[in-house]
């Protein structure tokens, strides 16, 4: 055939060819541009034709690399807002949908499996433990933080079965080697991380300018969050002052008056505020340094 290349794979290569050479190779018996071309060319008759339905486009979208990445830097956004400013329900709500989405549509799929949802979900619950019972960040939290990212990068990757050959021709149960779709785990990896970079600069730049934007800065402790609590410091009525807010210089220390969830009240300068931790929980009675102010959010930090 001397208007095809010779040779037309390499020794090294299995044979991949288009329709036109494969016609030409003996391959392929024709091209026909329908379905119906081909029935009628054959004699065949269609009695039936399969088409995707909405509920498979959705899923087949969800399952591309765009639709994950976004709900994977949702799914972390939201876990960042939840810690800091929990109690709204919304960021919570957010979280629970996102991460969800990104387990069910790939266990539908074939690519999670039951163990790799079970580490993601576990993971989550060992640093929610580590946040909201056990003080400061340690073995709890990062071992949480390792499963739910591992658990996540696997599912990216497909469970691949190779059949050995020999096993199951008399009627046992085949037995199957395993293989890792190496370029599924580098889309992943490459997606997480990415993932994880762009929630990162959102929740920072939701933390400089949420707080004054109208309406969104009721998801977060900003109305309450400089501003003394006179119930509490004067134990009578539960209205707040109309005076402006004093100012707290960044280095003052005070006290808790009760756990920090990382929300909570601390004593300063004999007035008590509502603030927020900057290192997750805090227990009441403990000493605390004022961090950052930003406008009527007050961050402090556990001395």
């Amino acid at each position: 055939m001397p208007d095809l290349e010779q040779p037309i794979d390499g020794d090294r290569t299995l044979l991949t060819v288009n329709d036109t050479v494969a016609e030409k190779i003996g391959l392929s018996q024709g091209t026909f541009a329908t379905p119906q071309a081909f029935a009628e060319a054959r004699g065949y008759e269609i009695i039936a034709e399969l088409e995707p339905t909405a509920g498979d486009r959705i899923v087949a979208f969800l399952s591309g690399f765009t639709a994950r990445g976004i709900l994977s830097t949702v799914f972390l956004l939201s876990l960042y807002i939840a810690f800091q400013t929990p109690g709204t329900g919304v960021p919570e709500t957010v979280a629970a949908s996102s991460l969800f989405l990104l387990l069910g549509v790939p266990f539908l799929t074939g690519y999670a499996q039951w163990y790799e949802i079970l580490a993601v979900i576990l993971g989550v619950g060992l640093i929610l433990v580590e946040l909201f019972v056990i003080p400061g960040f340690g073995v709890a939290g990062i071992t949480g933080l390792c499963l739910m990212l591992a658990g996540l990068l696997m599912t990216f990757v497909p469970d691949i079965r190779i059949p050995v050959p020999g096993t199951g021709e008399d009627g046992t149960t085949p037995s199957y080697s395993f293989d890792i779709d190496w370029a599924g785990l580098r889309y992943g990896l490459a997606t997480l991380v990415a993932s994880m970079v762009v929630s990162l600069g959102l929740w920072w730049w939701l933390s400089r300018f949420l707080p004054s934007v109208p309406y969104a800065n009721k998801l977060i402790l900003n109305d309450v969050a400089g501003r003394p609590n006179e119930a509490t410091a004067s134990g009578g009525s539960s209205a707040r002052a109309s005076t402006p807010d004093p100012i707290l210089p960044l280095g003052t220390v005070g006290e808790t008056v009760s756990d920090l969830y990382p929300g909570g009240q601390a004593r300063l300068n004999d007035q008590v505020f509502d603030v927020i931790s900057d290192r997750g929980f805090v227990e009441k009675g403990d000493r605390v340094v004022v961090r950052e102010v930003h406008g009527n959010r007050i961050v402090v930090r556990k001395v």
